[in-house]
């Protein structure tokens, strides 16, 4: 089983960032940082509020690796931590480094099948992006204990469980609908 690492600390224990009147702020060379803007709404339930929003201006990626095994079409994931999952443990794609990350992945030999950036401002972040690969790799690469080859029913199956998936495995798995759905784009 593996168990999240990470810890709360206070804010005075931040030796990168420093609070300011607008969030807080990079001081040193970092990719992050989170800023408070002003919303006003006139037709929601509330019409005022002060919004945190997560600044990355570094650029994540996620890998999504695929092989074929006797014909049949597996997903390398990976079990980890999601921050924000009510589980203590979830699936993830194959590789993932996020923006502020300063790691670099270990990329096997395969094919690249889709490279896209995607955007993932939403409610939470701003200048957020990610860039999204989909690898067809060699049928014996070197895993990690922590990484298990699934077909595309269990990972139907998987998608289909609420907090079980990460979301950057839900938006990569958005590239693969024709194969997770094929009657839906006339495919047997």
């Amino acid at each position: 089983k593996h168990q999240n690492s990470g810890s709360l600390v206070s804010l005075k224990e931040l030796s990168k960032w420093q609070l300011s009147d607008d969030g807080i702020d990079a001081i040193a060379d970092v990719p992050t940082s989170v800023k408070l803007y002003s919303i006003t709404c006139t037709n929601r339930e509330v019409a005022y509020w002060i919004q945190p929003l997560f600044l990355c201006k570094g650029m994540g990626l996620v890998l999504l690796y695929q092989r074929i095994t006797n014909g049949q079409q597996e997903f390398l994931l990976k079990i980890g931590q999601e921050f924000g999952v009510s589980r203590s443990n979830v699936y993830l794609p194959s590789e993932l480094v996020y923006p502020e990350e300063e790691k670099k992945a270990t990329l096997p030999k395969g094919e690249v099948l889709v490279d896209l950036i995607q955007s993932e401002e939403g409610g939470r972040f701003l200048q957020n992006e990610n860039r999204y690969q989909l690898i067809q790799v060699d049928k014996d690469i070197d895993i990690d204990d922590n990484q298990i080859w699934v077909s595309v029913a269990e990972f139907k199956t998987l998608l289909a469980t609420s907090n079980l998936v990460s979301i950057q495995l839900r938006c990569i798995a958005s590239l693969l609908l024709s194969t997770l759905n094929p009657l839906l784009w006339g495919k047997k």
